[in-house]
């Protein structure tokens, strides 16, 4: 009886593990009823809409280990994403639905937020402002914090990480976007 058990328990567990590793989507938006299976893996990785920094593509990051200015980056294993080339100093960025987008995130909402993170220790002139959480609420109203905003889209010479959050219709998604500044 007790082998039973924990037969049985065994099996569901691993028959638990197993469904966790997909999720279910939505149709392809016509009354076609197919569901389209997405690894858990690619939620919040980027992988539900494209980018491009300072007309830079932003690529699937070859080669992680090439790139020691990143190992000490407490985000490291996220970061699966670089750029085509470098850039300048000045950043723009631009985000666009890709063929995942609609089945996933939906129709991308608004601008993205953009954050940079120095891996060499560059110093960037920053102005801090309140801002209101559109993640986070309380009793109904966005949590308030300070956040420092830069004052300028230009960033010095170094190694940095950009992180791309997007918000869709019906979810989010970021990128981690490993770049160097010439």
């Amino acid at each position: 009886m007790k082998a039973a058990i924990n037969l049985t328990l065994g099996l569901a567990l691993s028959l638990g593990l197993v469904a966790c590793g997909s999720v279910e989507t939505k149709g392809d938006g016509t009354n076609n009823a197919s569901v389209k299976k997405e690894s858990v893996a690619n939620y919040y990785s980027g992988y539900f809409f494209d980018a491009a920094i300072s007309g830079l593509n932003v690529v699937p990051l070859k080669n992680k280990a090439s790139k020691p200015k990143m190992k000490n980056y407490i985000r490291y294993d996220n970061v699966r994403w670089q750029l085509t080339g470098k850039v300048d100093g000045g950043i723009v960025v631009r985000v666009r639905e890709n063929a995942r987008s609609a089945n996933t995130i939906g129709t991308i909402k608004g601008k993205p937020q953009v954050s940079f993170i120095a891996l060499e220790g560059q110093r960037k002139s920053t102005v801090a402002r309140l801002s209101k959480s559109k993640d986070v609420f309380v009793d109904g109203s966005g949590v308030v914090s300070s956040k420092n905003y830069a004052t300028d889209n230009r960033l010095p010479a170094g190694a940095y990480i950009i992180r791309i959050k997007v918000h869709g219709t019906e979810n989010w998604d970021r990128k981690e976007v490993y770049i160097e500044v010439k």
